[in-house]
């Protein structure tokens, strides 16, 4: 999955960004590494992602 995101990481940016406006997951500076970013699932995310998978 790393390698994939490098390769589109522009898309990858914009889609993380879509996620944190709509409260979907949550994003801040990983400690050990500023240029590295971690992304959590938001009690609220995990709501919306269990209701899109039961419509399919």
């Amino acid at each position: 999955m790393r390698a994939a995101a490098l390769e589109y990481q522009p898309a990858v940016s914009k889609t993380l960004k879509a996620l944190v406006d709509r409260d979907a997951v949550t994003m801040q500076a990983a400690p050990d590494d500023a240029r590295r970013r971690e992304v959590a699932l938001t009690p609220l995310g995990a709501v919306r992602a269990t209701l899109d998978a039961a419509r399919r």
